[in-house]
């Protein structure tokens, strides 16, 4: 869950560029998904929309270089305790809403990663994690948890390219204090996947900070989840209360596994709190939507 290649930002005459690579610690991952998606993006303007625009794809090399300005990164994060403003939220909602419907019809060759939603028959072995490994496992065999991801799992109805690993540090902004549009980087775990996952990641990451910061962030929420599409809302909603719960559990092992285990003891009671009201979370977002 951690980093996993090497991304260097570079400034040059013609201005600055992001160039990420196949590093030491990739553990057998390649950049061989987010390459495919790039290439993609070259004859499907919908999807470039939402993408940085790429300078070289080299996959022999393991390399990727991509426009870095006029786009600046997101600042939030549940350590800091920041969220980004409505306004953010509201561009988020719209580049996922881009993503998922002008890919409808794409041929993906892999599934998109559904990380955590596998935990219950996960090996140890295969979890790639280093400090929150036994915190994973009893995650995978807790009475509420465990069957819970289970039935998130056979729920999961894919139809779209997905970029399944959706949070604020993988998201940048141009002109965030006018119309702001909003790209998506880091596409390692991409795949054909479920639109309601990165909805999901998306809600997850704001309610999270609300368990962590004591402060409200159902404004953002709204805006994001008004903001996606409505013609795709009907079909995608009804999976995203399961799968919101789940994304939390999944930011909760991420805190895990940086040593911020009071941080994950409360995420895991907001997971639970959430898995406890499926139904009434899912009112709430049908109430948001209209």
């Amino acid at each position: 869950m951690g980093q996993s290649h090497q991304v260097r930002r570079v400034e040059t005459d013609g201005g600055a560029v992001v160039v990420k690579m196949t590093g030491t610690t990739a553990a057998g991952r390649s950049l061989a998904h987010e390459a495919f998606v790039y290439r993609l993006a070259s004859w499907q303007p919908g999807l470039a929309a939402v993408l940085p625009p790429a300078l070289l794809i080299d996959e022999s090399r393991g390399v990727i270089v991509t426009q870095a300005a006029p786009h600046e990164a997101v600042a939030s994060s549940l350590m800091d305790g920041t969220a980004p403003p409505p306004q953010v939220c509201r561009a988020l909602g719209r580049t996922l809403g881009e993503l998922h419907a002008a890919t409808s019809d794409a041929v993906i060759p892999f599934p998109g990663a559904a990380g955590v939603l596998d935990l219950p028959v996960s090996e140890e072995k295969d979890l790639e994690l280093r400090h929150a490994v036994s915190l994973a496992v009893s995650i995978g065999r807790d009475p509420l948890l465990g069957p819970h991801l289970t039935a998130a799992r056979a729920a999961w109805a894919p139809s779209c390219l997905v970029h399944a690993d959706v949070k604020w540090d993988n998201c940048l902004v141009e002109d965030p204090h006018g119309e702001v549009r909003l790209r998506l980087i880091d596409w390692e775990m991409s795949g054909w996947g479920d639109p309601a996952w990165d909805v999901a990641a998306a809600l997850a990451q704001l309610s999270s900070l609300s368990t962590v910061t004591r402060r409200s962030t159902t404004e953002h929420q709204q805006a994001l989840l008004r903001d996606y599409p409505e013609r795709q809302r009907a079909e995608v909603i009804p999976r995203v209360p399961a799968f919101w719960a789940a994304r939390v559990v999944h930011l909760a092992l991420e805190c895990a596994e940086a040593g911020a285990e009071e941080t994950a003891r409360s995420l895991l009671q907001h997971a639970c709190d959430l898995v406890r009201s499926l139904a009434a979370v899912g009112h709430e977002l049908d109430t948001w939507a209209r």
